[in-house]
C-alpha cells in the first residue's frame, strides 16, 4: 500500500519536492490504517469486552463503549457508576486506547521524520538550567539544601489534630525530679535537649540540673542499677570519660518497655550494679567529674537501649513542676524536611504581650551521626520545659517570612505545635 501510494504520487506530481510530501502523506495513511487495526476498533469482539466497574451496592457494572479512531474507549460518564467508580474508570479506557495513542503517536513522529531535515541539536545552557530546576524542585531536597535539616518526619505517630493546631496532650511524664526540693529541680534554659547554647558546644543528649557539689542525687524511678563507676574505660558517651563518676539504672515502664536514667559527672556514687532502687532513693551526689564545666547534674532518657544513640528528651519524661507544663513542637517545610530555626516564646495574659523575657526555643542539631532523637510519640525538633500555666505567642522568622501561634499551656500537661513553613 505505502508503494502503490508513492508511486501514484511520483506520477501525478513531477517536482521532486512534491512527490517527497506526498510520499510521506502515503506513509502516513498507511500506518494510520494500521493502527485502527491494532488498537481494535473493529467490530467488537470477546477481546474487547468493556471494563466493570464498582457500583454504589459493590456490584459490577458494565460501561457502554463507543469507538474512535485512536482505539476502542469507554464512557467514563455512566449514571450506575460512583465518584470512586469514575477514577477507575479512567485507569480501564486509557488502558484500552493506549495502543492507538502510541500508534496515533508513532504516525507523527514518521511524518515529521520524513518532512524534516534531521539536524543533531544541543540544548542551550538556558535549557539545561531550566530542566535541572524543574528537576530539583520534584525532587527530594538535594543535600546543602536545607543546613543542618533532619530527614523527612514520620507524622503518622502523632496525634491527630492537624499541621496548624495546638494540642493539649496528656504527656507522659512518668519519673521524678532527680533532685531534691531543698536543691535546684530546675534544669539550665541556656543548654536544653539537643542545643548546642548557639553553636558553642556539642548537641546536648540530656538536661542539666545545676547545683553545689554534694547535694543529693535521687532515682527518677523504680529500676536497677546496671552501672556504677568511673567511665573511664566504658563506652557510655561518644568518648570515654566523658560522664566521669556516673550512674545508669533500668526501669520497666508500663507502655514503654525498658527505660534507662543516667546521671552523671557525680562527686559520690553511692549504689552498687545489681542493686534495686525505689523511686526517690539516694543514690549519689552531684559533682563536675569527667568533662563537666562547673558543679552539676547531667541527666539522660534512652529508650530501648543504654547507649549514647537511643536517647530522648528528659523534659518530656520529667514530672512538670507546680504550676507549669510543657511546650513541644517542629518546623516543617513542604517537603517534609526540619529546617533549624529559634521560635520566640512571649506570654500573653488578658491579651497582652509581657515583656518578661523568656528564651527562645532552638530547634534540635542533628548534624552528626550520633544526633539527637526525637520522642518517639510526638516527633519534635523543639521542645520548651518549666513554662508557667497560661497563655504564650510563639513567632517564628523563616525565610523573611513572620509565622505566629498562640497556644495555652496547662499546667502539669503537653502543648504540641507546628509551624508548616
Amino acid at each position: 500500500m505505502v508503494d502503490f501510494l508513492s508511486k501514484t504520487a511520483s506520477s501525478l506530481f513531477p517536482a521532486a519536492q512534491t512527490r517527497r510530501v506526498f510520499a510521506s502523506l502515503g506513509r502516513m495513511l498507511a500506518l494510520l490504517a494500521f493502527s485502527w487495526l491494532l488498537a481494535g476498533c473493529a467490530t467488537p469482539g470477546a477481546e474487547n469486552t468493556p471494563p466493570s466497574l464498582p457500583a454504589v451496592d459493590g456490584t459490577l457494572t458494565e460501561t457502554p463503549d463507543f469507538c474512535l479512531p485512536c482505539g476502542h474507549q469507554r464512557d467514563l460518564l455512566t449514571s450506575s457508576a460512583p465518584a470512586i467508580g469514575t477514577a477507575q474508570s479512567v485507569s480501564a479506557s486509557q488502558t484500552a486506547y493506549a495502543p492507538g495513542v502510541i500508534a496515533m503517536l508513532t504516525v507523527v513522529a514518521a511524518t515529521r521524520a520524513a518532512s524534516t531535515p534531521r539536524v543533531s541539536s544541543t540544548p542551550s545552557a538556558a535549557e539545561s538550567a531550566a530542566a535541572t530546576s524543574t528537576a530539583r524542585a520534584l525532587s527530594t531536597p538535594i543535600a546543602g539544601e536545607t543546613p543542618l535539616a533532619t530527614p523527612p518526619l514520620d507524622l503518622s505517630a502523632t496525634p491527630a489534630c492537624g499541621a496548624e493546631e495546638a494540642c493539649p496532650l496528656n504527656g507522659h511524664f512518668l519519673l521524678q525530679r532527680p533532685i531534691p526540693l531543698n536543691g535546684n529541680q530546675s534544669i539550665d534554659q541556656t543548654y536544653r535537649y539537643g542545643t548546642t547554647q548557639g553553636g558553642s558546644r556539642e548537641p546536648h543528649h540530656g538536661v542539666e540540673f545545676p547545683n553545689t557539689q554534694g547535694t543529693p542525687v535521687l532515682a527518677a524511678a523504680e529500676g536497677m542499677v546496671v552501672f556504677a563507676g568511673d567511665d573511664k574505660l566504658s563506652l557510655l558517651a561518644w568518648t570515654t570519660g566523658f560522664y566521669g563518676n556516673v550512674i545508669v539504672l533500668q526501669h520497666e515502664l508500663p507502655g514503654f518497655g525498658t527505660v534507662y536514667t543516667l546521671y552523671g559527672h557525680l562527686f559520690k556514687i553511692e549504689a552498687q550494679p545489681g542493686q534495686k532502687v525505689s523511686a526517690g532513693d539516694k543514690i549519689g551526689a552531684v559533682g563536675a567529674t569527667g568533662t563537666a564545666i562547673g558543679s552539676h547534674l547531667h541527666f539522660e532518657v534512652r529508650l530501648g537501649a543504654n547507649d549514647y544513640k537511643s536517647n530522648r528528651n528528659p523534659e518530656l519524661w520529667l514530672e512538670s513542676l507546680p504550676g507549669t507544663g510543657v511546650l513541644a513542637g517542629r518546623i516543617v517545610d513542604l517537603r517534609g524536611i526540619v529546617p533549624k530555626g529559634l521560635i520566640n516564646v512571649q506570654r500573653v495574659e488578658n491579651g497582652a504581650i509581657l515583656t518578661t523575657p523568656i528564651l527562645p526555643a532552638e530547634t534540635y542539631t542533628r548534624e552528626n551521626m550520633i544526633s539527637v532523637k526525637s520522642d518517639d510519640a510526638w516527633n519534635e525538633s523543639f521542645a520548651v520545659g518549666e513554662l508557667p500555666a497560661g497563655g504564650y505567642r510563639l513567632t517564628l522568622v523563616y525565610n523573611g517570612v513572620v509565622y505566629e501561634k498562640r497556644v495555652k499551656i496547662e499546667a502539669g500537661g503537653l502543648t504540641l505545635v507546628t509551624f508548616t513553613v
